[in-house]
């Protein structure tokens, strides 16, 4: 019995050494895997660096090339016209391509379009453009002609006969097409882009003229029959005033449909609930809408001054000429007497 107890113990000790020797064979293995795992990961970082940078200047200067543009949405101009303007060579790569640059080339260049999407598909190499067209919001009057400008603002083109709502302002600055137009004083144009943004909102379509001349009494014409005074500039730059005055208006001008008449909501602010707006009945004539300034006092200049001078000495002239041949006229009249006197006194020597 003890020879066997001994060969099991041994046996016992050999496969203790056996599982020993396999499990630290089995760390220098992962050992030596981890080494070879951290020698190849730089190799592999670096590789794929390298592809990275080699397809990102592929990409850049061979690939993705504008081999096509096209045009897409409702446009009166040609889309030969619209793609020359666009400006984009069949050599522009399509990833550096500026779109916002584009847009304003198109926008600028072409004023009947309002705006521009720029699409780009790199499967197909097509670059697409989506023109969308603005219509003339107003035609404020400059000189004998009027400008048709859309809802932003931006000047169209110019016309004698418009057939949309007319705007008067006051000091036009040189119109320039596909830019916003400049009139009177800063912020003016803001203001008025507020007040036709508040008409879309509430969907009020039926305003024929704007006056905007008077900077303390702005007007606008309602169907040629009712004028409705907003008041001062100052008080439409903030947009809930604005509202809240058309709002007042449009429901007044719906109460007395067919009446002509004046909306007065000058007084009304948004602020003080006390002050009311009120139409009142009077004849409106669309011709007389606008209200032409006073015009100020002339100053005297120099040319002006020498020329009433010069009036001034011709008439002094002229009184003296006239002086002088009353003189004249009274002396020959009274040499003309003494003649007579003469003849009757020799007449009456003959007699004797």
């Amino acid at each position: 019995m003890s020879f066997d107890k001994r060969n099991e113990e041994i046996r016992k000790q050999r496969e203790i050494r056996r599982d020993e020797g396999k499990k630290s064979d089995a760390k220098k293995r992962k050992k030596t895997r981890k080494k070879s795992k951290n020698k190849a990961l730089p190799v592999v970082i670096i590789s794929g660096l390298i592809i990275a940078i080699v397809l990102t200047v592929l990409s850049l200067t061979v690939f993705f090339k504008a081999s096509h543009v096209t045009v897409k949405g409702d446009s009166r101009y040609e889309t030969k016209q619209i793609i020359t303007v666009a400006d984009i060579s069949s050599s522009q790569n399509m990833i550096l391509l500026n779109k916002s640059k584009v847009e304003r080339r198109i926008i600028n260049a072409l004023p009947y379009i309002g705006k521009v999407d720029v699409k780009i598909n790199l499967l197909t190499s097509t670059v697409t453009l989506v023109v969308y067209e603005t219509e003339p919001f107003g035609a404020v009057k400059f000189n004998d002609e009027f400008l048709l400008i859309d809802s932003s603002g931006k000047f169209l083109e110019k016309t004698t006969n418009p057939t949309c709502r007319k705007i008067y302002v006051e000091k036009v600055e040189t119109p320039e097409v596909g830019k916003v137009l400049s009139f009177g004083e800063e912020g003016d144009m803001e203001t008025l882009i507020k007040l036709v943004k508040t008409l879309e909102k509430l969907s009020i379509t039926e305003i024929t003229a704007i006056d905007f001349s008077n900077s303390s009494d702005i007007r606008l014409l309602y169907k040629d029959m009712q004028i409705w005074k907003l008041g001062t500039k100052s008080v439409l730059s903030n947009d809930e005033e604005i509202e809240y005055k058309l709002k007042f208006c449009i429901k007044e001008s719906q109460s007395e449909e067919g009446k002509m008449g004046v909306v007065d909501v000058s007084a009304m602010t948004i602020n003080d609930v006390t002050k009311y707006g009120y139409f009142r009945e009077e004849v409106v004539t669309p011709e007389e809408f606008v209200v032409p300034p006073s015009l100020p006092e002339e100053t005297p200049t120099e040319e002006s001054s020498q020329i009433e001078e010069s009036s001034d000495n011709s008439e002094n002239n002229e009184t003296e000429e006239d002086d002088e041949s009353e003189e004249e006229n009274s002396e020959s009249s009274a040499e003309s007497d003494e003649e007579q006197e003469e003849d009757t006194s020799n007449d009456g020597e003959n007699e004797l």
